[in-house]
C-alpha cells in the first residue's frame, strides 16, 4: 500500500540538500513508494534552486503553500509580499494549490 515519507530539504546548505533529495528520489523509485510527502526548501523560489523542481508536473499531485510568517524575511526578500511570491516557485503548472 501507500507509503509516506517525508524529505526535507533545507536549501541553504544547497548542495546537501541537493545530494540528499537525489538519494531520496533514488531510494523512493527503487522500493516502489506510492506516496511521498516532500518539503520544499527555500529554493522554490528560484525553480532551479530547489531540488524538488525535478518532480515533473505529471508526478505531482498538488502543491501545498503553507504560513507565511516572518522567519523567512532575510532569506526570501525582507517583506511578507516576497516570501509569498518566493513560495509560489513550487507552484506546477495543470496542477491543484492549496494553502493554509
Amino acid at each position: 500500500m501507500a507509503v509516506l515519507v517525508i524529505l526535507r530539504c533545507i536549501c541553504l546548505f544547497r548542495i546537501f540538500g541537493q545530494v540528499l533529495a537525489a538519494v531520496a528520489f533514488s531510494l523512493f523509485a527503487q522500493v516502489g513508494v506510492d506516496i511521498a510527502v516532500i518539503e520544499a526548501g527555500l529554493g522554490g523560489a528560484c525553480g532551479a534552486c530547489d531540488a524538488t523542481n525535478v518532480i515533473p508536473s505529471s508526478a505531482l499531485a498538488a502543491s501545498i503553500i503553507t504560513s507565511i510568517g516572518e522567519e523567512h524575511l532575510a532569506a526570501l526578500g525582507g517583506s511578507l509580499e516576497s516570501i509569498a511570491v518566493a513560495k509560489s516557485g513550487i507552484v506546477k503548472d495543470g496542477r491543484p494549490v492549496s494553502w493554509f
